[in-house]
């Protein structure tokens, strides 16, 4: 724990943590990372669809097919071992839950964990929610439309696929201005 009061110390402090203990550390729900001050945000956005108490506008929503693929770009996770997924997925969903999610991925051809681990992220953190919400609008009657953005432009890594926030120069229609000249 760094509880240094010198910025400067706190930061240095913070550097010399492994990616993996900062992702252990992490108490963030997975659906939406929002401040709930009771007052611009009186519940958790799960709560608010659920509920049905949410503005009932059109919405669009969606992922990319490789949204968390930035993981196998972490040191500490490249060379992770079979072992240690196992043990950070059955840490992050239970043994009960964490046994399904491994059946589920494990039978998938994978050359390395961080491969699947990045899948389970993608999957976990943001398509699985993302549909959740889509659903939970329409079950109160709200307008939402859902997209998959599968798309790999030029100026990204092919290796990763189509990662988190590639979709985003396209759905704000400015993907001129990523292009190269």
């Amino acid at each position: 724990s760094c509880t240094q009061s010198n910025a400067a110390q706190q930061l240095a402090c913070l550097r010399a943590v492994s990616a993996w203990d900062l992702f252990n550390a992490s108490t963030i729900e997975p659906f939406m990372m929002p401040t709930v001050d009771g007052i611009d945000m009186p519940l958790q956005p799960r709560a608010m669809l659920e509920a049905g108490t949410f503005n009932n506008v059109p919405v669009i929503m969606g992922c990319t097919r490789n949204e968390a693929a930035f993981l196998k770009q972490i040191p500490d996770l490249v060379n992770m071992l079979w072992e240690e997924l196992d043990l950070m997925v059955l840490d992050m969903y239970g043994i009960e839950g964490g046994s399904e999610v491994l059946k589920w991925y494990r039978p998938r051809k994978y050359a390395k964990p961080v491969e699947i681990l990045a899948d389970i992220a993608t999957d976990g953190t943001f398509v699985c929610p993302t549909k959740q919400a889509v659903q939970l609008i329409s079950r109160h009657n709200g307008t939402a439309y859902h997209y998959s953005f599968a798309d790999v432009p030029g100026w990204m890594d092919p290796s990763l696929g189509a990662v988190h926030t590639v979709d985003l120069p396209f759905v704000f229609h400015n993907y001129l201005e990523f292009a190269a000249p």
